[in-house]
């Protein structure tokens, strides 16, 4: 299955966990409901996956601890409550950098609107929106002339 299914499939069900369930949960409640949904489907994902980081001949057991790893190959972090957003983006793009992917998914299960609550995170790390990488930002969307 592609990241991009997979993408898919969990905003599916984290749209669906919202309406039933709405804002303003612990953590781990939406974690496990996107486990159970996922899992309702036959994919498998792991909750609280804690995993080992290398740096030159250092190895560090259990160096950070992923929301959730779905398909062993799509780091998907379920934004806390009291996060700072930058901060909490940047910590899911080390994650995914250091699993040697490159999709990941925010989710925000705090947000009025699921959909708005939700960052895909893309090639460069960065948040995505449709055909981000062909435009440049001069103050408004501007059509990037270098390919």
């Amino acid at each position: 299955m592609t990241n991009g299914e997979l993408i898919t499939f969990v905003i599916n069900a984290g749209s669906k966990i919202h309406q039933s369930l709405g804002a303003g949960l612990r953590q781990d409640v939406y974690e496990e409901c996107l486990v159970h949904e996922l899992s309702k489907k036959g994919i498998a994902s792991e909750r609280q996956k804690a995993l080992s980081v290398e740096f030159e001949e250092l190895k560090f057991e259990k160096a950070f601890t992923v929301d959730l790893l779905v398909e062993g190959k799509l780091v998907v972090g379920i934004k806390p409550e009291n996060a700072q957003e930058g901060l909490f983006g940047r910590k899911v793009e080390t994650y995914v950098k250091l699993c040697g992917q490159k999709t990941g998914l925010i989710i925000d299960f705090n947000a009025e609107n699921f959909r708005a609550g939700v960052r895909i995170l893309e090639n460069s790390l960065k948040p995505v929106t449709p055909h981000r990488q062909h435009y440049t930002y001069y103050g408004h969307y501007k059509k990037n002339t270098k390919e």
